[in-house]
């Protein structure tokens, strides 16, 4: 639970959009995050996790809710476009997201990379 304090408020900008991460309780009133591990609030700018999930869960959950902000940002949900069906939305959301998980855990190297890589872009930016 510990690592669940660690993002729960923090900030998550995802092209225009700044989201705001927020961990709660599932709702049965409001049928909020009773059938899921987390959501993504497109017009609240908000991604919502549900409590309690083991670390493993969690990290994939929080790939996933960004997967679909990218797809929302990127213009890909809106009519005629690939993802605008939700049902397609939601199986390309999830493999991307569960292979993307499986490939960062199998090589913990390319974490390392990517922040080295990201970094030295910006130092040569300024």
């Amino acid at each position: 639970i510990w690592i669940l304090m660690d993002i729960d408020g923090k900030k998550l900008r995802v092209g225009f959009q700044d989201l705001t991460i927020e961990i709660k309780d599932a709702d049965f009133r409001t049928d909020n995050l009773t059938d899921c591990y987390g959501h993504y609030l497109q017009r609240e700018n908000k991604i919502q996790i549900n409590t309690n999930l083991e670390t493993h869960d969690l990290l994939n959950t929080v790939i996933h809710e960004c997967l679909h902000a990218c797809a929302y940002v990127g213009g890909l949900t809106t009519k005629s476009n690939p993802l605008a069906d939700e049902d397609k939305e939601e199986v390309v959301t999830n493999t991307l997201a569960n292979q993307l998980h499986i490939v960062l855990r199998d090589n913990p190297w390319l974490l390392k990379f990517i922040q080295e890589s990201i970094s030295k872009t910006k130092n040569k930016e300024k």
